[in-house]
């Protein structure tokens, strides 16, 4: 987290905390509860803005929030979240459950079967849902020995705040107010480790699904089209490598294809730097070194 970031945090939370306080007579500590109840999107209800002025300001000042609030605190609490699953895969590798490296892998020596052998998807599934069954555990304990409440309500209020439903018959209003701001960013923190859970296991997914060739790897006939289509544009009568990622890419819905029109685009635009206008399947050092100068005599231009 940079200091412009922490900056702009800071920013938000105290323009948010300074209006509720001074429009509907909250404490500090109520004001940032309710701010982070909203930004996390859980919302309890157990505070809510009373008047038709500090609805209209909630109304605004909330999208502003959810947009600038976790472009900055899903970051940060993606570097923790990474740093717990890298001590937790140690202390597996301990007790024999490691990780296969891909990477190290070469492919030329290795089929996708053999990989796919080697790999025990499992334990990746295992790795990525520890920190949040981490994080979730302490956060049951804590409202199980705090609110003096049964086992089973502490894990559905656990559950109920990690996935946001928020029903509100639970809360830390009545807390003190340090109490209150530090459940306040263990909310945060539970609800973002659980989302970046959820997408990492859906990742992991994708990818067992990719290498058991279930998604996305382009049949023999979608191949020969490609060729054919390459042949008929006089582009040659070959399947390079790069365009068997392309196929497999834009095929699986793996990347957005506007995103990929602009990088193909950039790409073109580079590679024919020094080729006099002619398309070029490779970015060479004559381009390399066209782009260079052009680049300079940008800079040394007249402003």
């Amino acid at each position: 987290m940079t200091l412009v970031s922490l900056a702009l945090l800071g920013a938000y939370f105290a323009g948010g905390m300074n209006f509720m306080m001074a429009n509907e007579g909250w404490d500090a500590a109520d004001s940032f509860y309710f701010w982070c109840m909203t930004v996390s999107t859980v919302g309890y209800g157990d505070l809510a803005p009373t008047t038709p002025k500090t609805q209209a300001f909630v109304s605004v000042y909330a999208i502003v929030g959810l947009v600038l609030v976790w472009s900055i605190v899903s970051d940060y609490y993606g570097v923790v979240q990474g740093k717990l699953q890298d001590f937790q895969a140690k202390l597996l590798s301990t007790i024999g459950i490691e990780l296969v490296d891909v990477h190290a892998l070469p492919i030329d020596k290795h089929t996708p079967d053999q990989v796919n052998a080697k790999v025990k998807y499992w334990r990746r599934y295992l790795l990525a849902l520890l920190p949040m069954f981490t994080l979730l555990s302490l956060f049951v304990a804590l409202h199980f020995v705090r609110k003096e409440s049964s086992f089973t309500e502490a894990v559905y209020f656990g559950v109920i705040t990690a996935t946001t439903v928020g029903f509100g018959d639970f809360g830390f209003l009545e807390e003190t107010p340090q109490n209150k701001c530090l459940a306040a960013l263990g909310v945060m923190g539970v609800v973002v480790v659980f989302a970046n859970a959820v997408d990492e296991v859906l990742l992991i997914r994708k990818r067992q699904q990719l290498r058991h060739g279930k998604i996305a790897l382009p049949s023999l006939e979608q191949l020969e089209a490609l060729i054919n289509g390459k042949r008929n544009a006089g582009e040659g009568d070959y399947i390079s490598e790069a365009d068997y990622v392309v196929e497999t890419l834009l095929k699986g819905d793996l990347v957005d294809p506007q995103i990929l029109l602009a990088i193909r685009r950039s790409f073109y635009w580079k590679a024919k730097a020094a080729s006099n206008g002619k398309r070029n399947s490779l970015i060479t050092s004559e381009d390399l070194a066209a782009l260079w100068k052009e680049k300079n005599l940008g800079q040394c231009s007249p402003r």
